[in-house]
């Protein structure tokens, strides 16, 4: 304790012997003695030193899923401070009351709103105090679903769905028809390709069937093919 603790009057030898303790910490709660002495008269006091440490900061947390008309519950804890240590909630946005179905347990630190609404929802502050000081957390909570905001988003994802399988239908529709097509169309070029292929054969047999004419004239021999 060197260097923290000093006479509160320069000369004690005057009657005051009162000390100041500056920095105080846990170690230093302990007992002190003054001893008086005044021939022939002795005398012997002591005193208690109770060091108590204030509360450390609290954590806020929220248990619970948050649907409508579901049970949530708002947490708050301090790891270290003397005890006893005294937990109040306070609602700090909106109307600044707490709901009327919760409940607060002062010991614990916790908010326990039942059925939760949009009402509900808001800014909640959780302050743990002991005799020498407090600290405090914040937390939000967030505004629960509707049944009516499920029933939207159910609708929604029924109509997307929807949407995509008649996409999908009408594109393997028009897929199928585009094949069949060119498949048609590849069949009809290769019938002709067969006709053309053939066609030369029937004249070339037409061409070697046709009879040969000879025509006789004077001094020369012709001849005319048909």
């Amino acid at each position: 304790m060197k260097g923290r603790v000093s006479f509160v009057e320069r000369d004690p030898q005057n009657g005051d012997a009162s000390i100041t303790i500056s920095k105080v910490t846990r170690s230093d709660a302990m007992n002190y003695f003054c001893h008086v002495k005044k021939l022939p008269e002795f005398d012997k006091k002591m005193m208690t030193l109770r060091v108590m440490e204030g509360p450390s900061q609290p954590m806020c947390n929220l248990q619970g899923e948050l649907a409508h008309g579901n049970d949530v519950t708002l947490t708050c804890s301090s790891l270290r401070g003397e005890s006893p240590l005294t937990y109040t909630w306070a609602k700090i946005c909106g109307n600044q009351v707490l709901p009327a179905n919760a409940v607060v347990d002062t010991v614990r630190g916790t908010l326990h709103i039942s059925n939760i609404t949009e009402r509900d929802c808001g800014r909640y502050r959780c302050t743990v105090e002991s005799l020498v000081g407090s600290k405090s957390c914040e937390l939000v909570l967030p505004c629960p679903e509707t049944p009516e905001a499920n029933e939207s988003s159910a609708q929604l994802i029924a109509i997307s769905f929807t949407v995509v399988l008649v996409i999908l239908v009408t594109i393997i529709t028009v897929g199928c028809l585009c094949c069949r097509k060119e498949t048609k169309r590849q069949d009809s070029a290769n019938e002709i390709v067969d006709d053309v292929s053939t066609a030369p054969q029937w004249v070339l047999k037409n061409e070697e069937k046709a009879p040969s004419l000879l025509y006789k004239a004077k001094d020369q021999n012709v001849t005319m093919s048909v």
